[in-house]
């Protein structure tokens, strides 16, 4: 930074200051003496060690300006040194008032602190300038130096610690966030949370990530709803982004196949979907799409899941998918919609044309951007001529996005 630079070149103009005055005191006394002696010399005086080959005479007019200089470098650089080692601490105790704790460092955590941070530089931002702290227990974690980067600070230990959860001053916070990958870990820092609750100066808005939905009733139990110093509100991102892809105007379910009033009564028009990928996300999407998916003309929808039957994560995943939602029970299938699950190798014997929507929703990123481009390169002809919307959920692909787009 321009604090560094400056370090720099006054380093070098007080090192050559000191190197060409030991040189004229060598010539003044008749000393014998190289350039590897002036050098030695001047380097010393950064250590406050002013030893002359010639003791008790006159110091020249350049190794007393150089010597100065050097022991302000020197000083200079102890201050930036402390600065560096407690700018972040500092930083929460000058600033750490109405900020935002995100414990949770991964790739949710980091999206949500990159947006927040960006989206609050607007001057007019009511959160304008609130500090960004992070909460997290692996310091080797590749996303703490790009979120630093950005502005953000960390805390590094166990959010379900009440020590952490002080030195992060969450009782002064104004948003508490978990996103960790663990919800027994949310359930484990949420109930630590409430012990300090005597402390906390003003209500806290917490949102805490849930990746099953069954745990919703735990945080709606009486000791966090009547918590009058917390705020509780519980998201799945997952669920969030089906609810954000189909309420989205470009990506309305059937917005590409009802065009006119004419053919919101056609019995021959039907939405058809296809959902790449069947994790959490995936499932999901199947679900709002099966809530939405009720149309005038009263031609079921019909949606096809694609997936990797040979990964272990999807063993026995239809049975326990069919057990906790009823809407897949055999008497609504074929009357409100029709479903069918495929193993990936499988959907090249489908129709491309047939279907109007797909959706890629892989919940490795990689593995989402590599269908799409499969899907492109085989069937690109097709998806233009057919106007089929194709929607790839990502944190990271948005500049890629764009490219795909045009």
């Amino acid at each position: 930074n321009e604090w560094s630079l400056g370090l720099v070149i006054v380093t070098i103009v007080a090192l050559i200051l000191d190197t060409i005055g030991f040189k004229m005191m060598f010539e003044q006394n008749n000393l014998t003496g190289n350039w590897g002696d002036y050098i030695y010399y001047s380097i010393r005086v950064f250590g406050f060690d002013l030893q002359t080959p010639a003791i008790d005479t006159p110091i020249p007019w350049v190794l007393e300006i150089g010597r100065w200089l050097s022991g302000a470098v020197t000083v200079w650089a102890i201050m930036l040194a402390v600065q560096e080692i407690f700018k972040d601490k500092w930083r929460l105790l000058r600033k750490g008032k109405g900020h935002i704790v995100i414990v949770g460092a991964g790739s949710k955590g980091k999206t949500l602190g990159i947006d927040w941070i960006k989206n609050t530089k607007d001057l007019e931002h009511e959160d304008y300038g609130k500090l960004v702290v992070f909460i997290e227990k692996d310091k080797n974690n590749s996303n703490v130096d790009i979120l630093k980067d950005e502005g953000a600070i960390f805390v590094f230990g166990d959010g379900s610690d009440e020590q952490v959860l002080q030195k992060a001053k969450v009782d002064k916070a104004h948003y508490f966030v978990t996103v960790t990958s663990s919800d027994a870990t949310n359930m484990e820092i949420v109930s630590t949370l409430t012990k300090l609750s005597s402390s906390i100066e003003n209500k806290i808005k917490c949102y805490i990530h849930i990746l099953h939905n069954e745990f919703y009733d735990f945080f709606m139990a009486k000791g966090f709803a009547d918590n009058k110093k917390l705020d509780i509100k519980i998201f799945n991102i997952n669920s969030n982004a089906a609810r954000m892809l189909f309420s989205d105007e470009n990506h309305l379910l059937g917005s590409n196949v009802f065009d006119s009033s004419e053919d919101i009564k056609d019995s021959n028009k039907k939405v058809k979907i296809a959902i790449f990928g069947f994790g959490k996300l995936g499932e999901s999407i199947l679900v709002h799409a099966l809530h939405l998916g009720h149309f005038y003309n009263g031609v079921p929808l019909e949606v096809t899941v694609v997936y990797d039957d040979d990964k272990d994560e999807n063993k026995n995943l239809l049975d326990e998918f069919e057990k906790q939602y009823d809407i897949l029970k055999p008497q609504h299938n074929g009357k409100y919609w029709n479903v069918k699950f495929i193993d990936d190798g499988k959907f090249k014997d489908e129709n491309i044309c047939d279907y109007s929507q797909i959706i890629i929703a892989y919940e490795d990123e990689f593995e989402s951007l590599s269908n799409l481009m499969k899907l492109l390169k085989k069937y690109n002809d097709e998806i233009l001529s057919k106007k089929i919307d194709i929607s790839i959920y990502s944190n990271s692909f948005a500049s890629t996005a764009n490219i795909i787009q045009t």
